[in-house]
């Protein structure tokens, strides 16, 4: 049952974290939640999500991208008004 209350507020914390602070990176080896150590640095690194639509006679294709450990670097060759500013851990 314990185990249940420190999971469920897992997701929040790196939600809050990813969201509300851009200026610091999230220690993922050490991550503290309710007094239970985690190790996520497994999960650093940018991972992305492809939604493609299909929007007859074409394709949509949207990219999300997140870091949850550090900020996200900038992507080359992708004009800077369609990304997110420098240093977000999300696009």
């Amino acid at each position: 049952m314990w185990a249940q209350g420190i999971l469920g507020s897992l997701p929040a914390l790196l939600l809050l974290s990813a969201t509300t602070v851009t200026a610091v990176s999230l220690d993922c080896k050490n991550v503290v939640v309710k007094g239970q150590h985690f190790d996520l640095s497994e999960l650093a690194g940018p991972r992305a999500v492809h939604l493609i639509e299909d929007t007859p006679p074409s394709l949509s294709n949207t990219t999300f991208t997140i870091d949850i450990c550090n900020p996200l670097k900038r992507t080359k060759n992708v004009p800077k008004e369609n990304e997110c500013p420098t240093g977000t851990y999300g696009i």
